[in-house]
């Protein structure tokens, strides 16, 4: 029996999708995201087994990490954003994700960033979840894969000056 996809599975395959890209010579054009944001939107969220907080979040403070260390030889982020369908303006998605490539090996970190856009909040002060996933190549075969949830009270305290961080990192390449 094939279980259905999540989430997760298709967090996992937009990184892997962004790492390919970055091998091609001239990066590709970062103009099709809307397979991890439709999936957002369709698949099942099951994050209540959720309990940390973004600032717990140990692949963002890996990413951070790297990126003031300037441990690798190249880097690539890109971003992307999409409100519900019509039918469901009841959540926002945002998707990140950087690549680190150093040699033949490759480290490809993907956040998908969920508004709740209930109670009549504005969206910069709404709640939401934080998946990450964090996908390793090493050599040509071997790839780790694994995960990190944390749950957020309000986009602009908790969130946003994490990803402002890290983009004031990036642009100091």
């Amino acid at each position: 029996m094939r279980r259905k996809p999540s989430i997760k599975d298709a967090l996992v395959n937009e990184t892997r999708r962004e790492m390919r890209r970055s091998i091609e010579a001239d990066g590709g054009l970062m103009d099709d995201w809307d397979t991890i944001l439709y999936a957002a939107d369709y698949l099942p969220l099951s994050l209540t087994t959720c309990r940390k907080t973004v600032n717990e979040l140990k692949f963002l403070a890996e990413i951070k990490a790297r990126l003031q260390a300037r441990d690798f030889n190249e880097a690539k982020r890109t971003q992307s954003r999409k409100g519900g369908e019509k039918k469901m303006r009841k959540k926002k998605n945002i998707f990140y994700d950087i690549i680190f490539r150093k040699g033949s090996d490759a480290e490809g970190y993907g956040v998908l960033i969920q508004l709740n856009l209930t109670g009549g909040k504005d969206t910069s002060q709404c709640g939401g979840y934080a998946l990450c996933t964090k996908v390793e190549r090493t050599g040509s075969d071997s790839e780790n894969v694994a995960y990190e949830c944390a749950r957020f009270s309000n986009y602009t305290k908790e969130v946003r000056p994490i990803i402002d961080e890290i983009g004031d990192l990036y642009r100091k390449m």
